[in-house]
């Protein structure tokens, strides 16, 4: 059984129509679906489903044929392709508008072509139409590294330096052709920020018979809370907005592989329903993570076999319908700290050549041990980022 710890972005668009849950359901559903393949037993980690889903779904506009619907069924698409590509462009419209004095935001994509590849002219208007995808011409063959730093470079400007070197020069042949890339970028403080005084060096159990000392903040304010038989959830809001951060934290030190068990999108909506204001008094530990993956196996786990084989079909991309999907990257990060949350990912999906494979009684919240946590928009339920800490950072001295 393994054991971690859960960690979820969920952000949505700020009016709640068709498209909005369109994107909700499927992006929910793909990041479980990713967590489960990917979690490490025992390992901090972060991920950013949406920015994985934004990538796919890019590729997926220039899919055709069994790629098309394998596609759609991995990242549970909607039949309506309009649908699908209409989501993503409400969602990157309305995600910009949530920048404020209180949370800085960013969402972007681009195309890095091979200087002399075409791509089709109805496959380059739908990236710039809804994904508002900038297109960049790169020499692959004759100049990897200066490719790479490129869109390195792209990378880091979007995320404020968080994502740093997502693409690798040996990683690219002279057979990549194309490269799509998201990157997304979340800055917010809290409504009601910790103090640092509070801030005071504690235990956090790793499991019942070990124990860390790493710096533990305080707050006791009115948060909106839920009991469960087998855990407490408690979410902390963002200031000037509708973010929030949802934890769960097991009853039991060793509690994880139970709620692990129990993840899907009905227990999302159970802890919504029953979430109410109480006066709480909250344990949480800083820390940071940071977390690399090369989704290939996992996507190809998960069904979506033929963009990654001589049998791709990406006729609507190009039209010698040569390209396949040689590798998919995604890197991503997360602080969190007593002024609020910092959170970063980019995800890269390379397209090569084919045969390239009032007071109330306060209730102690003490995370002090492996706990969930999720950030959610409270009107909808878009996942930004999903992943786990088993280890908050170690003990620093406190002044």
């Amino acid at each position: 059984m393994r054991k971690f710890i859960f960690t979820t972005f969920i952000l949505a668009v700020s009016f709640l129509n068709a498209e909005a849950w369109q994107l909700a359901e499927s992006n929910n559903k793909f990041a479980l679906d990713i967590y489960n393949q990917t979690s490490l037993p025992a390992e901090n980690y972060i991920f950013s489903p949406l920015s994985i889903s934004s990538a796919l779904a890019m590729t997926f506009g220039g899919a055709a044929g069994i790629t098309e619907q394998e596609m759609r069924k991995v990242l549970y698409f909607s039949d309506d392709n309009n649908l699908v590509h209409q989501s993503f462009a409400n969602f990157i419209s309305d995600y910009q508008k949530l920048n404020s004095e209180k949370v800085e935001v960013q969402l972007a994509n681009s195309l890095w072509i091979q200087e002399d590849y075409k791509l089709r002219k109805s496959f380059l208007e739908l990236m710039e139409k809804y994904y508002d995808s900038k297109l960049f011409k790169v020499n692959y063959k004759t100049e990897p590294q200066k490719s790479a730093d490129r869109i390195n470079s792209w990378v880091e400007k979007i995320t404020k330096e968080k994502i740093k070197n997502i693409i690798k020069p040996n990683i690219i042949t002279s057979a990549t052709k194309l490269i799509l890339c998201n990157a997304i970028y979340l800055k917010a403080e809290w409504r009601d920020q910790f103090e640092e005084r509070f801030t005071k060096p504690g235990k956090f159990w790793l499991d019942k018979e070990s124990s860390m000392q790493t710096p533990m903040m305080l707050k006791i304010d009115y948060f909106q809370l839920a009991t469960f038989d087998n855990m407490k959830v408690v979410q902390l809001p963002y200031a000037g907005s509708d973010l929030a951060m949802t934890i769960l934290l097991p009853n039991d030190v060793d509690g994880i592989d139970e709620l692990e068990n129990e993840l899907d999108p009905d227990l999302f909506s159970k802890i919504n329903e029953q979430l109410k204001t109480k006066r709480v008094r909250i344990f949480l530990p800083k820390f940071k993570i940071e977390t690399t993956l090369n989704l290939n196996e996992t996507l190809i786990n998960l069904g979506m076999t033929s963009a990654f084989s001589a049998s791709a079909n990406f006729s609507k991309m190009e039209k010698t319908n040569s390209l396949a999907i040689s590798d998919v990257v995604h890197k991503a990060f997360i602080e969190i700290d007593e002024n609020g949350t910092e959170a970063a990912a980019a995800t890269v999906v390379m397209m090569s050549a084919m045969c390239i494979p009032e007071p109330a009684p306060i209730v102690d919240f003490n995370a002090n041990h492996p706990f969930f946590f999720y950030i959610q928009d409270t009107k909808s339920k878009t996942i930004l980022f999903m992943g786990k800490v088993m280890k908050p950072n170690k003990f620093q001295e406190i002044k």
